[in-house]
């Protein structure tokens, strides 16, 4: 039997066992390579879970994520989740028919977007997304999370201020969570006709990563790359399982794919055939 119920718990203990350890890295504009402690990865999906909860967010309710390779994207991912919302991820190629289809279908309340140019870009749909109340943007141009209005650093500060007054706010909604629920839609691509819904529950995925490191294919030792999406069922999966296996990761891109070889030296470079 899984030591995991839900996501939250993968970060809870990777923050107990390993709260000094740096991963989701990512090189920045002025050619550093930098990431997050475990600490401060749990601490973040915390508040963004408890804002989403203060703010209002109730269980069941939709969000869709738009946003392509990110160290913030497993902060948004799993605050959602940890929220008890349902994530809707996909990347920004989306085509306009594509996004107004899922975010419709879905019948997201919320959403996030990776840029200020994602938010404008669905602002222009609002006639036909009746259902979507707020869009806020996770994040600026060089992978910082988004500060000032519909930004990101909204639902942390109502996140901060909860756990100010119920500090065991989000380890509450995890332990009543029910991890069989759908916690995730992933809607397929390169399908013919409507993109189709995906849904899926906490419980399938734990059990298919606690067989997988079961195997020793990620270990805390590994330093990982990867440069696919993370919307996608495979790289979620190896970003839930670098958490799980508490161990060092990168997210490169091809522009730097080289550079970030040459500098990371990963042991481990997730992909597909």
């Amino acid at each position: 039997m899984s030591k995991y119920r839900v996501f939250y718990d993968l970060f809870t203990r990777a923050a107990a066992e390993s709260p000094g350890l740096e991963s989701f890295k990512i090189r920045k504009k002025n050619g550093q390579i930098q990431g997050r402690t475990f600490a401060e990865l749990h601490k973040l999906v915390s508040e963004l879970a408890a804002g989403l909860s203060a703010s209002g967010i109730q269980a069941g309710d939709r969000i869709t994520l738009l946003c392509d390779s990110s160290p913030n994207w497993i902060i948004a991912d799993a605050g959602i989740i940890a929220a008890g919302a349902v994530s809707v991820p996909r990347g920004t190629d989306v085509t306009d028919d594509d996004i107004l289809y899922i975010i419709g279908h879905s019948e997201s309340r919320w959403a996030i977007v990776q840029q200020k140019k994602d938010r404008e870009r669905l602002l222009k749909f609002q006639k036909e997304l009746p259902k979507l109340e707020k869009i806020f943007v996770l994040e600026d141009g060089d992978f910082n999370l988004a500060q000032g209005e519909n930004a990101i650093a909204e639902i942390f500060t109502a996140g901060e201020t909860a756990l100010k007054t119920n500090p065991g706010l989000v380890d509450d909604i995890a332990r009543k969570a029910d991890p069989n629920q759908m916690a995730t839609i992933i809607y397929t691509s390169g399908t013919t006709g409507a993109p189709k819904g995906v849904m899926l529950n906490q419980t399938g995925w734990i059990n298919a990563l606690d067989r997988a490191l079961s195997m020793n294919i990620i270990v805390k030792s590994d330093t990982a790359l990867s440069l696919l999406p993370p919307w996608h069922a495979f790289e979620r999966a190896v970003e839930y399982g670098v958490v799980m296996a508490q161990c060092q990761f990168m997210i490169s891109g091809i522009t730097n794919l080289r550079q970030d070889l040459a500098e990371f030296k990963p042991t481990s470079f997730p992909s597909v055939p």
